[in-house]
């Protein structure tokens, strides 16, 4: 089965954020602190709130024929955050305002694809770097 570009903008984008969702909870667990500027408030949002708006307005404009998965797949994240809480104080689960947030950013991302619709193939992007910089290494020496 071949997955179209979206879907690998999807796959690509999540596997990026859980890389460093998880290294931030490991490290806060490695050093028991919490990093304060994380729960700074910006006019009743903060940081949290922001990169969840941020996160799904990215992927929903990158991906916008898989909003409903999008949509989906946050309301089960929310509940493996649930989960996870249990064993770490550094993770917190706001299933309401989180999937509210959620929503907000993929209603976000899909109406900035309709005004400025651009085909981006993050899959291709990467291959196409990975040539280069292999070639300007390759050649500069």
């Amino acid at each position: 089965m071949s997955l179209d570009y979206q879907f690998k903008n999807i796959i690509i984008v999540y596997g990026i954020s859980a890389i460093i969702f998880f290294s931030l909870v490991i490290f806060r667990e490695l050093i028991n602190q919490e990093f304060k500027f994380l729960n700074n408030s910006f006019a009743g949002c903060n940081i949290w709130c922001c990169k969840h708006i941020l996160l799904y307005t990215i992927l929903s404009y990158l991906s916008p024929k898989y909003w409903w998965f999008l949509l989906g797949f946050g309301v089960i994240f929310e509940f493996v955050e649930l989960y996870l809480s249990n064993f770490s104080r550094f993770v917190i689960s706001n299933i309401n305002t989180d999937i509210l947030y959620n929503s907000i950013g993929i209603l976000l991302g899909i109406v900035i694809h309709k005004f400025y619709p651009k085909k981006i193939d993050l899959h291709k992007l990467f291959k196409e770097y990975v040539v280069f910089y292999k070639n300007k290494k390759f050649n500069s020496t």
